[in-house]
């Protein structure tokens, strides 16, 4: 069936897709990256299907928001929401009004801190 976005981790696509909307955006550090891609692809005209017919396992937390470390955890989640404020900022900036964009990127920061401050206790 028809889904916003995979699992970055593993999808497969069809290079004409590709070749139409371009490689990963490489503003994107870790995180968004495959959103920001499948949401090109979905704007482009293509469909993003969810396929069940293979299973992969994704080890989580190898690349960072469960890491061992606070320092790799405050990183990796800083990271986080920088790339949520990136996907906005480059694909709804101009549709909503400054005050929305400021109210999203109010609550953005207000999730983040409260993160943080859940990883420093």
């Amino acid at each position: 069936h028809e889904i916003d976005s995979p699992v970055g981790a593993f999808f497969f696509l069809r290079k004409s897709a590709l070749n139409q909307v371009g490689l990963l955006d490489e503003a994107f550090f870790m995180y968004a990256e495959d959103i920001d891609l499948a949401f090109r692809i979905k704007k482009a005209g293509w469909q993003v299907m969810y396929v069940p017919l293979t299973t992969i396992t994704h080890l989580k937390g190898a690349s960072g928001l469960h890491a061992s470390t606070k320092l790799q955890r405050l990183t990796t989640t800083k990271n986080f929401f920088s790339a949520m404020k990136l996907f906005y900022q480059k694909h709804y900036r101009k549709k909503y009004l400054f005050f929305i964009r400021w109210l999203v990127f109010l609550g953005i920061d207000l999730v983040k801190t409260i993160k943080i401050i859940k990883i420093r206790l």
